[in-house]
């Protein structure tokens, strides 16, 4: 700009010089220089009003860039703090989240574990239940058989007194309550009273009296509704006198005789335990790995369960 202004300044000068030349030398009237002269000033005074103009052009051009740069240098600041803001937010809410997940899988966690008890305890209870009521009908079953069997002794002794026509003193029956009747093996038992006396003494562990009753038991009725129940507790017997062929013969015979008994999964679970016994444990895992897929959902596979996992 100050170029500019410079070389116009310089051809006005020269126009200038010129037109005095050409004054003195008689090429132009006086009024033609005045003229010019008039001219020169207008062009003068038109190059300094543009002379202020740029000056003044110049000086906004100048506080404009400095207002821009501070404009600029502000946003920079506050964007830059935005973002540290911004990026705080993100790692906070993605700290909470993690925390969160920890939380929500070990409620989780939590809620199995209860769940998991809950069942165990629902099924214990039911299980205690059955043992309730087959224990009060086995003992009014066996207080029936008692009253029953001291009236036809009652009766077989009014006979003989009164076949022999004496009139003798008839000697008092002893009460036979809380002891096992004798088995009469010369004739079939009674099947109900044979089972609940085997029963009794196998839950009290007289695993040899009970064995013999449970054995006399299958002779006389194999095909009884009650035969794989007094099979498995013979079986039982038998390992808990460590007997462990014997068991596992009974066993078997459950699983192939009836195999849709519901005392499978405590057969499987038993003779898993039979071969951890006899330290077979391929046989072992094998056999506890196949109750939990055949019956997944019985309480004997949640405990198969827990003993694999014992063994990792």
């Amino acid at each position: 700009m100050k170029t500019f202004i410079k070389n116009n300044t310089g051809i006005i000068i020269g126009i200038s010089g010129i037109a005095i030349l050409l004054l003195f030398s008689g090429c132009v009237t006086t009024q033609q220089a005045e003229q010019m002269s008039i001219d020169l000033r207008l062009i003068q005074q038109q190059l300094a009003q543009n002379r202020d103009d740029f000056a003044t052009l110049r000086k906004d051009m100048l506080m404009n860039k400095e207002e821009t740069a501070k404009i600029l240098t502000q946003n920079t600041k506050e964007l830059k703090a935005e973002t540290a803001a911004l990026r705080d937010n993100i790692d906070r809410i993605q700290k909470n989240q993690a925390e969160m997940n920890m939380k929500i899988n070990g409620l989780s966690q939590d809620i199995s574990v209860v769940q998991g008890k809950l069942d165990e305890y629902k099924d214990r209870i039911t299980a205690t239940a059955q043992k309730v009521d087959t224990i009060e009908v086995n003992l009014g079953k066996r207080l029936d058989s008692l009253k029953s069997t001291i009236n036809k002794r009652i009766d077989t002794l009014e006979a003989k007194v009164a076949a022999s026509g004496t009139s003798g003193v008839v000697e008092p029956i002893s009460d036979t309550t809380g002891v096992n009747p004798t088995i009469d093996t010369t004739e079939p038992p009674d099947p109900d009273q044979l089972y609940r006396t085997a029963y009794s003494d196998y839950v009290k562990g007289n695993y040899d009296i009970a064995i013999e009753q449970m054995i006399l038991y299958l002779q006389h009725f194999p095909e009884s509704e009650n035969a794989h129940s007094i099979r498995y507790m013979l079986g039982d017997c038998y390992y808990n006198k460590k007997q462990y062929d014997l068991a596992l013969a009974e066993f078997d015979k459950i699983i192939k005789q009836t195999p849709t008994s519901d005392k499978i999964p405590a057969v499987m679970l038993k003779r898993a335990y039979i071969y951890r016994e006899q330290k077979k444990d391929t046989e072992y895992v094998a056999e506890l790995k196949s109750l939990i897929k055949k019956y997944p959902l019985s309480p004997e596979a949640e405990i198969a369960i827990d003993e694999l996992k014992s063994e990792k």
